[in-house]
């Protein structure tokens, strides 16, 4: 199971997404299926696996880019 911080996931409309490091300095925009979001953190179903470096601050800069 993959978990992240709440404040890590996005939304826009019906839209759950990420981001994710590929490599410095590099980020990709994943869709996310979510589970169960409690206590700040979220359950991703789909989108993301272990070891994925998910962006948990600045994310929102990422979306202005």
């Amino acid at each position: 199971m993959v978990t992240v911080s709440d404040n890590a996931v996005l939304i826009h409309g019906a839209e759950r997404f990420v981001y994710v490091e590929t490599s410095p300095d590099k980020f990709e925009k994943r869709s996310v299926r979510l589970g169960e979001v409690t206590g700040g953190r979220a359950e991703i179903v789909s989108g993301v696996k272990v070891g994925d470096k998910v962006v948990t601050d600045g994310n929102l800069i990422l979306e202005g880019t």
